[in-house]
């Protein structure tokens, strides 16, 4: 009996993915959606803590089994918790060190069969509404819930972006804010790329209808 050895094992990726592409090969028939019943009420609009297992708790309340997330800057444990729960996802990293943790995570939180529901790419910060906005233009899915944090910048101070949050969001769809403290002094940026390390103290996530944000940019003064 002859032996054939296995293929080897993929290595992480090593440098950043391309601009463009992140989400069109994100096939809503990997993981069907879960349909809600008519009728059901949504989830309360609220301020939640970021307690440990805040990622989970998000995602299992504002969505349902096979909804799209988004994670705009990345979020390694929203990232791992849409993986473990089910849900497809996009995840932006900024830079190339980030784009490799977040693929050590895929590797590592979901088997073969199931990676292909975390998408995982590199956007610069100034192209993520354009890039966006483009690559969701070209498939039929919406997303069911955005997330994004302060860390980098205010979503609302960062030109385009909630008016592209709006685009790709369902009807229905949430925008959550991680509003993270200016100074965290006691989080580190190995803690940011472990999706067990808690959030900053003081780390509030505040979410927002899609209907509540602007469907073009205000227009800029001077």
């Amino acid at each position: 009996m002859t032996y054939i050895a296995p293929p080897p094992l993929a290595l992480p990726v090593r440098r950043p993915a391309p601009d463009r592409g992140l989400v069109t090969d994100l096939d809503p028939d990997v993981l069907p959606r879960q349909a809600v019943p008519a009728g059901r009420p949504g989830p309360p609009l609220r301020t939640l803590s970021t307690d440990p297992g805040w990622a989970e708790r998000l995602i299992a309340e504002y969505t349902q089994p096979g909804d799209l997330v988004v994670n705009l800057d990345g979020i390694t444990a929203l990232a791992a918790a849409a993986g473990r729960l089910g849900r497809r996802s996009i995840n932006i990293a900024a830079t190339e060190a980030h784009l490799n943790a977040l693929c050590r995570l895929r590797e590592s939180a979901l088997p073969g069969t199931r990676r292909a529901i975390m998408r995982v790419g590199f956007v610069r910060p100034e192209k993520v509404a354009a890039i966006l906005t483009e690559d969701m233009s070209r498939v039929t899915d919406r997303a069911t819930l955005v997330v994004a944090s302060t860390r980098r910048a205010d979503p609302a101070d960062r030109t385009g972006l909630l008016p592209a949050i709006r685009a790709v969001l369902r009807p229905s769809g949430y925008l959550a804010t991680v509003r993270v403290p200016a100074t965290p002094a006691t989080h580190t940026a190995a803690q940011a790329a472990d999706p067990h390390a808690p959030m900053p103290r003081g780390s509030v996530i505040v979410v927002a209808l899609r209907n509540q944000l602007p469907v073009v940019e205000p227009p800029t003064s001077g």
